[in-house]
């Protein structure tokens, strides 16, 4: 029965950090580790979530497209410099700057109404996406391991 309620409990953990790695990047890993996950579960869990959202927009990207068609708004300005390393790198150099300046599921979205061929822009996202995670996951355990150590840190924590 113990087995089960901690197995339980590290579900739910992987649950919510999946779904708040929907939102991108920097806020799935963190939160899996003040959860208490270990990094390699809290960066699988945010890599799945982000992967799943960018996913399911891919999956949705006609309509999206016909809709954004139909509605001729302009992009933020914000958003607008995507635009600009859409026209000089294409597809591959969204989807490795994206996850780190607009969130994955944001540049996934853009990018489609950019234009972009949806299908090469999910296999470049997702490689983007599993490479930011193992690097920003190494970085967060590094930065915590470090923040340990600090005499300062072992006398709160």
């Amino acid at each position: 029965m113990l087995f089960l309620t901690v197995s339980m409990e590290i579900a739910l953990k992987l649950v919510v950090t999946a779904v708040v790695g929907m939102t991108g990047l920097w806020a799935g890993i963190p939160a899996g580790l003040a959860l208490g996950l270990s990094p390699l579960l809290s960066g699988a869990a945010t890599a799945t979530g982000t992967i799943s959202g960018v996913t399911l927009i891919a999956v949705s990207g006609d309509r999206i497209k016909r809709r954004a068609l139909r509605s001729e708004r302009k992009l933020p300005k914000r958003h607008r410099r995507l635009e600009g390393v859409w026209g000089t790198y294409g597809a591959s150099g969204v989807a490795m700057v994206s996850p780190l300046v607009t969130g994955a599921p944001t540049g996934m979205l853009l990018s489609l109404l950019l234009g972009a061929p949806t299908w090469l822009l999910l296999r470049w996202m997702v490689l983007s996406i599993l490479v930011w995670t193992v690097l920003l996951t190494a970085a967060t355990a590094l930065g915590l391991e470090v923040f340990h150590s600090l005499p300062l840190a072992r006398r709160f924590f």
